[in-house]
């Protein structure tokens, strides 16, 4: 088995370099679908990989001939979790890019302004596995409702249209913990995709889906109410990882998580 994970490690390093030019801001338009799956795949595959070599390489000291005995304080086991969260989000929107991205859709001269206090909420499901006592491999869901802006007419300050986002970000995540017992501190970083909603009303109403590229940085902290029962806080940042859309935001989230 560990040759199995030798083999398919490269590969998915292979998988991620071969996307790698959609993940930086030098591009010229957002990624297709097929580059989005691709990042997303290899990132899963990876974290996978290491996660099941974790695992084996501390089979022989978990799996001896002493009968194993279930603690009730053994909150640093392997196993599966799932969870959900509560989000807040707030947008940092890069304004100058996005005027420049809807400028060839109007005749006149536009710019870009997010509406002020944009704050939002969502919610975000994971569901992973703990390879060890200090790490940890995820994938997460997250939406977050709508953040609103105007596309403003520079000559008159007019609005010519109003905008409104809804992202959804799919991340492979991988945590490290630092402590391990009834609270964990950890951090985290996330690899994988953007889709956002957009909707423009001018006035006629017009919808479209934009993919990004999306990488993930934060951490949190896990509390323990009981062996399988987790209080979670988290705070990251996401960063869309493409130039024709800069739609990074921070998200704050509070939810719980069950231990199997």
């Amino acid at each position: 088995m560990r040759q199995v994970a030798a083999v398919l490690i490269p590969a998915a390093v292979t998988m991620l370099a071969l996307a790698a030019p959609t993940t930086v801001r030098a591009q010229s338009s957002a990624f297709d679908g097929p580059q989005a799956f691709g990042v997303m795949a290899g990132a899963g595959l990876l974290a996978g990989m290491i996660c099941w070599t974790v695992e084996l390489a501390n089979a022989d000291s978990r799996y001896d001939d002493a009968p194993k005995v279930e603690r009730d304080d053994d909150y640093e086991r392997t196993g599966w979790f799932l969870g959900v969260k509560i989000v807040s989000a707030t947008e940092f929107v890069d304004e100058g890019q996005e005027t420049k991205t809807i400028r060839g859709a109007f005749p006149t001269d536009v710019k870009f302004k997010m509406d002020s206090g944009n704050t939002s909420a969502g919610f975000s499901l994971v569901g992973g596995r703990r390879c060890n006592d200090r790490f940890s491999v995820e994938i997460g869901l997250e939406w977050v409702d709508d953040f609103s802006g105007k596309i403003i007419k520079t000559g008159n300050g007019e609005v010519a249209a109003s905008i409104t986002f809804a992202p959804i970000v799919g991340t492979i995540n991988l945590k490290g913990y630092l402590l391990t017992g009834r609270y964990q501190p950890y951090g985290l970083f996330g690899v994988g995709l953007m889709a956002i909603d957009s909707v423009t009303k001018s006035p006629a109403t017009s919808r479209q889906t934009t993919g990004l590229v999306a990488l993930r940085f934060g951490g949190g902290i896990d509390y323990y109410l009981t062996r399988n029962w987790v209080l979670n806080a988290e705070l990251d940042y996401i960063y869309s990882a493409t130039d024709i859309e800069t739609f990074d935001y921070l998200s704050l989230g509070f939810g719980v998580s069950y231990r199997f």
